[in-house]
């Protein structure tokens, strides 16, 4: 799950703190 994680803020640089912030970041977030 770390590698997809990754390749989401890497894709998604715009949507990184909504995204990583809701499920991506939530894990690595806490």
């Amino acid at each position: 799950m770390r590698g997809s994680n990754r390749a989401t803020i890497t894709m998604m640089p715009i949507g990184v703190p909504k995204v990583a912030y809701r499920v991506p970041g939530s894990q690595s977030a806490d």
